[in-house]
């Protein structure tokens, strides 16, 4: 049986599908339709939207690169002070990419923010194994797929920049990204991630977005069978209700992080059906965390199954509500569904200022 259409953001986007919510919002840059057709180019919606380039695209939110590339834990662990390293760490480099050059689009300097991230990358695929992978990660299937996801991210708004001086970035790291897409589908570890990965709704996501991203740079078919496959176990997973069970039961943070990774799968999704289905659980789970946000731009996470109980960051903090995805998640948001409200939201979990600290 087909899933009734509950939700307000579902109902926005059909309003908006037939011409009837479109409008205009202080929070734009251009004139960029919204929604957006769901081919549009994710660098057209980042070079729009005021929010993220106010508070996300920050380039004081990063912390400073270190002498070695190395970041968040990973400069713990060369410090002597951790025993592990985790791959994922390094993502803050496909971060760093997508605000240079969303800098470079739109005032004509990249803040140094690429050379930044190459020192980052550098570190990362020094690392890598001949079978794609990166062997003495920690948590290798699950830190892998998360800087798969970041990285791809990077390489496609610089492809889709333009920009002549950064061809050598995508010449230099996309050939390994590729071998990295083959180990998260084909390698062992990769077929026991999937049966751990299985609880964590979100985790479907993140997969789909770096597996579907490669494939679209790369045009392999088969990476991208892969993606749609995991982005379709992940929307058969939803409640009745449009949300993401996270641990077997919801998780604000989490159901954010999943809608906000599978908007983007959504921009390079070749299925219309899947699409449709993406922003249909997107703007159902943005409405529900939407309720949980209060007038200082607090998210409450009382009852959640991961973030404010006993679970634990890498760097052994607990968890909490990332804001930066949360303001990225409904920022993108309105762009898939079209809601003006979500803008609203946005600025309200920015007047919070947990986001001016990268990640958080």
């Amino acid at each position: 049986m087909k899933r009734q259409w509950l939700c307000v953001g579902a109902v926005f986007l059909l309003l908006t599908t037939l011409g009837l919510g479109a409008c205009g919002s202080a929070d734009k840059t251009t004139g960029l339709t919204v929604p957006v057709a769901d081919t549009t180019r994710l660098l057209d919606i980042l070079c729009d939207c005021r929010i993220l380039q106010e508070e996300i695209f920050v380039p004081e939110r990063f912390q400073s690169v270190s002498e070695t590339g190395a970041a968040g834990a990973n400069l713990k662990y060369e410090r002597g002070e951790r025993d592990q390293w985790y791959i994922e760490e390094q993502r803050i480099a496909g971060d760093r990419i997508e605000a240079g050059v969303v800098h470079r689009m739109l005032e004509g300097d990249d803040r140094g923010l690429i050379e930044q991230a190459i020192k980052e990358l550098d570190w990362a695929f020094s690392r890598q194994g001949e079978d794609g992978g990166f062997p003495g990660c920690a948590d290798p299937f699950h830190s892998t797929e998360i800087f798969a996801g970041s990285v791809a991210r990077g390489l496609l708004l610089i492809r889709q920049s333009g920009v002549v001086d950064y061809q050598y970035v995508i010449d230099k790291y996309l050939d390994r990204l590729h071998k990295v897409g083959y180990w998260l589908v084909d390698s062992d570890i990769a077929k026991e991630g999937k049966k751990t990965n299985q609880p964590y709704t979100h985790r479907k996501h993140i997969i789909s977005e770096a597996l579907g991203t490669i494939a679209y740079l790369t045009g392999d078919k088969y990476l991208s069978d892969a993606a749609l496959a995991y982005s379709r176990e992940g929307l058969a997973l939803m409640t009745p209700e449009g949300l993401s069970p996270e641990l077997g039961g919801l998780d604000a943070s989490y159901m954010d992080a999943g809608a906000m990774m599978a908007m983007r799968y959504r921009l390079v999704c070749p299925d219309k059906e899947t699409r449709d289905r993406i922003a249909y659980m997107a703007g159902c789970t943005l409405d529900y965390v939407s309720g949980r946000v209060d007038s200082a731009g607090n998210v409450n996470t009382q009852g959640d199954t991961r973030v404010g109980g006993t679970h634990k960051h890498r760097d052994g903090s607990p968890k909490r509500f990332n804001y930066s995805e949360g303001i990225t998640a409904f920022c993108l948001g309105y762009y898939t569904v079209g809601n003006p409200d979500y803008l609203d939201v946005a600025r309200n979990i920015a007047k919070s200022g947990v986001h001016h600290v990268y990640m958080k």
